[in-house]
C-alpha cells in the first residue's frame, strides 16, 4: 500500500516529515519554527502516432518534465492550515495523431508552485525518417528560495523498419 496524501514519516534528525502524494491540506504542527517545502508539476503526457502503411514512418515526442519549487518558510507566515495541491500529470495521447495533456501545477499555499509540463502533439504518418516531432517544453518554478525549470521532452525520431525511443524529460 502506497503513501496517502499528509502521510507523516518519522526518521532520526527528520521529526516530522509529510509527504503529499494527492491534493490535501497541511496542518501546522504545535512548536514548529520553519518548514521546507518542495513542489514539482506533473510531468506532460506524449502524444499519440497514427498508423502506418507501406513507406510511411510515424514517431511522437516525449511531454516536458514538471517544474521545481524549493522554499523555507517561517512559521510566522504559515496559516493553520495550508492547501496543498499536487498536479497530476499529463496523459499520453490516444493513436491516431492525438495530442497528449499538459501536467498540471503543484503548490503549497501561495507560498511556492511549480507548473506542468508541456504536451507533446500527434503525429500524422509519414514518408519521411527523422525528427518527426518536438518534444513539449517543461515546466516552471515559482515564488520558492529555488526554482528551477523542467526538461524538455525528447524529440520523436522514426526510421523505416524501427521506432526511436522517444521519452519524456525528466521532473526536476
Amino acid at each position: 500500500m502506497g503513501q496517502q496524501a499528509g502521510d507523516t514519516i518519522i526518521a532520526p534528525g527528520l521529526p516530522n516529515i509529510q509527504v503529499f502524494t494527492g491534493s490535501g491540506t497541511w496542518n501546522k504542527p504545535d512548536g514548529v519554527r520553519a518548514v521546507l517545502v518542495e513542489v514539482v508539476g506533473g510531468g506532460g503526457g506524449s502524444g499519440g502516432v497514427a498508423a502506418t502503411g507501406a513507406s510511411q514512418v510515424s514517431a511522437s515526442a516525449g511531454g516536458g518534465g514538471g517544474g521545481y519549487s524549493r522554499k523555507l518558510i517561517q512559521a510566522s507566515a504559515l496559516g493553520a492550515t495550508e492547501t496543498v495541491t499536487v498536479g497530476a500529470g499529463g496523459t499520453g495521447g490516444a493513436a491516431g495523431a492525438n495530442n497528449g495533456t499538459a501536467g498540471g501545477t503543484s503548490s503549497f499555499g501561495s507560498h511556492c508552485s511549480a507548473t506542468g509540463g508541456s504536451l507533446s502533439g500527434g503525429v500524422a504518418a509519414q514518408a519521411t525518417e527523422g525528427p518527426l516531432s518536438t518534444g513539449g517544453a517543461g515546466g516552471t518554478g515559482s515564488g520558492g528560495d529555488l526554482n528551477i525549470a523542467g526538461s524538455r521532452g525528447a524529440t520523436g525520431h522514426a526510421f523505416y523498419g524501427a521506432v526511436a525511443r522517444a521519452a519524456g524529460g525528466p521532473s526536476q
